[in-house]
């Protein structure tokens, strides 16, 4: 019965770790898929999940840059509006602070 396990699970009875003495650099998905198996290592997580995980963090990520250069983008513009005018009355109201 032993046999059978070694056969369908080797990588957990190895004691040896291999490690690598090169500098390799590892892709985010290597890191990512490492995180998440160390995470969870009691599921099974196929391949396509994984990289269903990368597309959203690279979709929230870049949602996030988007916001931050418009944001800037106002808040440049404002602040350019209003040193140009400073010396003009302004009549309205900047809700932005």
């Amino acid at each position: 019965m032993d046999n059978y396990r070694i056969l369908a699970n080797p990588s957990l009875l190895a004691d040896e770790k291999n490690e690598n003495t090169y500098n390799t650099k590892t892709s985010f998905n290597d890191k990512l898929k490492d995180v998440i198996s160390h995470e969870y290592n009691e599921i099974y997580i196929p391949q396509e999940t994984y990289i269903k995980i990368n597309t959203s963090i690279k979709y929230h990520i870049n949602d996030l840059v988007i916001n931050q250069i418009v944001n800037e983008s106002i808040n440049s513009i404002i602040e350019r509006v209003i040193s140009e005018y400073k010396d003009k009355k302004f009549d309205f109201f900047l809700p932005f602070d």
